[in-house]
């Protein structure tokens, strides 16, 4: 087979990881792996999961998977078709539902957030070639310092100015908003940064966006189900409305999927423009179907219950790894970084809990900065008590014999 030089790049690079142990173990599970014990390929026993997102243990519920079987006879298995070309019933249906649901005018779905986000953020600050259509003035995007990647890549995908604000810092933002007075301004944070489990100081920048005419767009993904007494979100847990919401369906929905929500002249005017809703086939029907339910279940006293029962479970494992000296990262979310600081350490804590039927994933540059390298626990509403005290002891076992801890 012909060999290249990009390829012997990668061989470089491959072998550096391999060399210093930094390849990550990827387990091959049997089964679904949204469940907090699941089986891995080659290994014996169970396995005790927090790296999956399913934070309100919905993936698995009999309520959504019976509805999905249902519609899956009437709509088969997929769309078959762009939305440009004919919107399905069901569709439509589940964008009211959203629409209903968080509160905004209007929604619309994509195949996957990180296509809601890349589609929409360019189409919002670029002049799109395939409408005859007035001059458009200078834009800029300001974002976070700690957004998600999925942002990082779609405002690089953009042609105008992107700046990058200090986290959470909002003298640093408003020193831009200043300097880019006059240009069309759109402002994207997420809403629970992912890797630091924290917030972003919503009411602050409500304030900013309308005080320097800007649009405020937030990606919610980690907030969406899991924040507010409605599960509506980190917006509603504030008391606000951002200018534009946008949420995955893979985090506490337990599906797949992305939307964003906004103004009905945002949504009309994202269903023609943005590129990668027009020429992207929309999500499977019955998946559609299934999402509609799990919008009610949120609305629920159950889905009250689910997530009274996972923020328990997160404030006692966030208190009880603090307690043990570990530095820990976050409040009022699922997310639990365990900060370790040195990337060869956060690996080999990664190895040691699955020694100890443990999977957790080992957070390293690019996702986080050197030196904040750490374990990231997702929590949910399904582990029990027995569980989670397993993680916390192992933990503490493993802290010791790094050093991490005293």
């Amino acid at each position: 087979m012909k060999k290249s030089i990009l390829e012997g790049r990668m061989n470089a690079v491959l072998a550096f990881a391999d060399e210093n142990k930094l390849y990550p173990n990827i387990p091959i599970i049997l089964g679904s792996g949204s469940n907090p014990v699941v089986q891995i390929e080659g290994e014996k026993g169970e396995f005790l999961t927090f790296s999956t997102n399913n934070y309100l243990g919905l993936a698995m519920s009999d309520q959504i998977m019976d509805t999905i079987d249902k519609h899956l006879i009437d709509y088969g298995i997929g769309a078959c078709a762009t939305p440009v070309l004919g919107r399905l019933n069901i569709h439509d249906q589940l964008e009211k539902s959203l629409s209903q649901f968080t509160g905004y005018p209007a929604a619309l779905t994509f195949s996957s957030a990180s296509l809601a986000s890349a589609g929409c953020i360019r189409a919002l600050v670029d002049p799109f070639l395939g409408y005859r259509q007035p001059k458009m003035g200078e834009s800029v995007i300001l974002g976070d310092q700690l957004n998600h990647a999925s942002i990082v890549d779609a405002v690089h995908l953009a042609k105008c100015h992107y700046i990058i604000y200090k986290h959470n810092d909002m003298k640093n933002l408003e020193h831009y908003l200043k300097k880019y007075q006059g240009f069309g301004i759109l402002i994207v944070t997420d809403g629970v940064f992912s890797m630091d489990g924290d917030f972003a100081d919503l009411l602050a920048l409500m304030e900013l966006a309308e005080k320097y005419d800007a649009l405020l767009m937030v990606d919610d993904s980690h907030g969406f189900g899991v924040l507010g007494a409605g599960g509506r979100g980190t917006a509603e847990h504030f008391g606000v409305q951002p200018d534009i919401l946008l949420s995955s369906f893979t985090k506490a929905v337990g599906s797949s999927g992305g939307f964003i929500a906004a103004s009905e002249t945002i949504i009309k005017y994202l269903r023609v423009i943005a590129r990668t809703g027009i020429f992207s086939d929309p999500l499977p029907p019955a998946v559609c179907a299934g999402l509609c339910k799990t919008l009610e279940i949120f609305d629920s006293p159950a889905g009250a219950d689910l997530r009274k029962t996972m923020h328990e479970n997160a404030d006692y494992v966030r208190a009880s790894l603090r307690s043990l000296g570990f530095t820990i990262y976050g409040e009022e979310t699922p997310i639990i970084p365990l900060i370790i600081g040195n990337e060869k350490l956060s690996m080999e804590f990664s190895a040691k809990l699955f020694a100890r039927k443990i999977i957790a994933t080992a957070i390293r540059a690019p996702a986080v900065p050197h030196r904040k390298e750490r374990m990231r626990f997702s929590i949910m509403a399904t582990h029990t008590r027995e569980q989670l005290g397993h993680l916390i002891s192992s933990c503490a076992l493993i802290g010791k014999e790094l050093e991490i801890i005293q």
